[in-house]
């Protein structure tokens, strides 16, 4: 499994981290990063896969990720924490006034979550507790915590080959992506 953010990455960067120079400057885009991530959910290492363009936005979304990037570890096949590597997108945008604060988010052009969770289903049917396994920018993709629609009590209706309804627990993994159309 790949390392999961804890929290949303695009509120790691705030109007606060905009460069100065950058801004002077009404330079504006969109970086894509490599992070390496430690077993403990530390990042170690910061990549520029694609650049904005601008040395300065490239360099600070890099300096802010090490600094506050938080992660839940990549993990083995026997469920151990290993080091992993993730992709983000940041889009840095100027914001005209008047405009709610914010210098940075996550780029959701082409944006894709992948999530998978563990749900345990009751005898009757029901769900009886959900959890998230692994939950890949669900921000930026829209897909949010499927647990959160699956409370306790939602019916499921798994049921044994003769028809009576068993007790199981399902992995279900859901893949979700958006592609953002430019405005007309």
């Amino acid at each position: 499994m790949q390392p999961v953010p804890i929290g949303n990455p695009g509120g790691w960067i705030t109007a606060e981290d905009y460069p100065p120079e950058a801004k002077r400057s009404n330079r504006q885009g969109r970086v894509v990063v490599a992070l390496d991530i430690s077993p403990a959910g530390a990042v170690t290492a910061c990549r520029v896969e694609t650049s904005s363009g601008t040395e300065s936005l490239d360099a600070k979304t890099c300096a802010v990720l090490l600094e506050r990037g938080r992660f839940n570890p990549a993990t083995n096949k026997r469920g151990r924490p290993v080091a992993g590597q993730i992709t983000l997108p940041i889009r840095w945008e100027l914001l005209d006034e008047g405009e709610a604060p914010g210098a940075a988010r996550m780029d959701l052009a082409d944006a894709s979550a992948d999530l998978e969770a563990e749900i345990a289903i009751g005898a009757d049917g029901r769900v009886v507790s959900c959890r998230m396994i692994t939950q890949i920018v669900p921000t930026a993709a829209g897909a949010g915590d499927q647990c959160a629609k699956m409370k306790p009590g939602t019916m499921w209706g798994i049921f044994t080959k003769d028809g009576q309804p068993t007790a199981v627990i399902v992995r279900q993994h859901f893949v979700r992506s958006v592609r953002v159309a430019p405005a007309p």
